[in-house]
């Protein structure tokens, strides 16, 4: 009897290590994913502000696109008659 209480009480000795090792690679496990769930998000939210920088960018260069061939097909503005040849128009 002696010897069967012994034993279970070695059993649950090293059950109770084994528990004691769990739950601290549980623990280390859990804040790791914390940290990298961490970082992944700043990643993510780089890369989103990335992107909205570029459309605004991309928004930006087209409305100035459109301005600037707006005013290259324009009629350029006839140039004024030099003071010599309206002279000659009135003389």
């Amino acid at each position: 009897m002696k010897k069967r209480l012994r034993s279970l009480e070695h059993q649950v000795r090293l059950l109770e290590q084994l528990i004691g090792k769990l739950d601290q690679q549980l623990t280390e496990a859990t804040a790791g994913r914390e940290q990298r769930d961490q970082l992944l998000g700043e990643m993510l939210q780089l890369l989103k502000e990335n992107l909205d920088g570029r459309v605004k960018m991309t928004g930006r260069f087209y409305q100035l696109r459109e301005k600037y061939l707006a005013r290259t097909q324009e009629p350029s503005p006839q140039p004024q008659p030099s003071l010599i040849s309206r002279l000659r128009k009135k003389g």
